[in-house]
């Protein structure tokens, strides 16, 4: 794959949010920072797999879970503990028993990659939590799971209405079944820190400890994806794949990416706030913090055990 421009979802984000996060990602690293909300939801996610592929949820949750959080690791955030995540975790599976779902699982997180074009010099990767037949229509879908520490509402909702993200996974699908994929699913799971006091709940008129798992919120929503957005959405991934390829020949090393922009610094709480490589750009991106601030962790999705190439052309 030497001479294919490889992308996937995340890059297709990067490149026109930040050229040194997309340069630093383009030379295999990742940040030394890790965040409890995304390992958090990294964990149910593996509990989740292991649900819906009918092995045993509490087994694949809990090893997902020590992945993420070994013991020498300390949660600063209450709602992240591992009993809270694990009663919302045990709930929803409760609540969702995967016979009563609107779908049935076909396979459960698969990596796929095909070309985006007829050149085949580019490839589109993506690892997706579902695919997923709509029982109602028997329509081929994508399914992913999403967790959040907001409340499940029409402003959270409205993420994911012109989300690329989804309409990849749409896309991919539909190449991957050479039939119509009209729609993707998001399951939401809301992570918040479930009430567990004496006092009195009015909604259940009983103490909140006694109707903690009561105040759990999931929703699967749906969003549609016409076949104009699809051939948008590959239109568009062309062009940031190649300005990809621009960075990287641009910043080939750790040196040449003291130089690159960081355009994250003009976008507010959506650019640098949350990144993974704040520290290392706040030190001035000197390749001496390197060892300390990244970790070498190249992407190869083209050399994951069952990966399935789908070559359309």
């Amino acid at each position: 794959m030497n001479n294919i421009i490889n992308i996937d979802n995340s890059t297709l984000q990067n490149v026109p949010m930040c050229t040194t996060h997309t340069a630093l990602k383009a030379l295999g690293y990742r940040g030394s920072d890790s965040s409890e909300a995304i390992d958090v939801g990294s964990s149910l996610h593996g509990g989740l797999e292991g649900f819906y592929s009918r092995k045993n949820e509490m087994e694949a949750f809990n090893r997902s879970w020590a992945e993420y959080f070994p013991e020498s690791r300390l949660i600063s955030d209450e709602k992240y503990m591992y009993q809270n995540v694990k009663d919302i975790f045990t709930t929803y599976c409760a609540k969702h028993p995967v016979d009563g779902a609107p779908f049935e699982v076909i396979d459960t997180e698969q990596t796929v990659g095909m070309p985006l074009n007829a050149s085949g010099k580019v490839w589109f990767w993506i690892k997706r939590d579902m695919k997923v037949i709509e029982k109602q229509t028997g329509s081929i879908v994508p399914l992913d799971h999403k967790t959040t520490g907001w409340s499940i509402g029409d402003a959270w909702q409205r993420k994911w209405r012109m989300s690329s993200q989804l309409t990849g996974y749409v896309w991919a699908t539909q190449m991957e079944t050479g039939k119509i994929c009209p729609f993707a699913y998001v399951n939401a799971i809301q992570v918040v820190k479930l009430p567990n006091s004496n006092k009195k709940c009015y909604t259940h008129q009983l103490k909140y400890s006694e109707c903690r798992l009561e105040h759990t919120n999931f929703a699967l929503l749906t969003y549609n994806r016409e076949q104009y957005h699809l051939e948008m959405w590959r239109r568009d991934a062309l062009t940031l794949a190649h300005r990809y390829q621009k960075i990287r020949q641009d910043y080939p090393d750790l040196e040449m990416v003291t130089y690159a922009p960081m355009e994250g610094t003009f976008q507010g709480m959506g650019g640098c706030a949350n990144c993974e490589f704040s520290k290392y750009c706040r030190l001035g991106k000197d390749p001496k913090y390197a060892d300390a601030l990244l970790i070498y962790s190249p992407w190869r999705p083209w050399e994951e055990e069952g990966v399935k190439r789908v070559d359309w052309r």
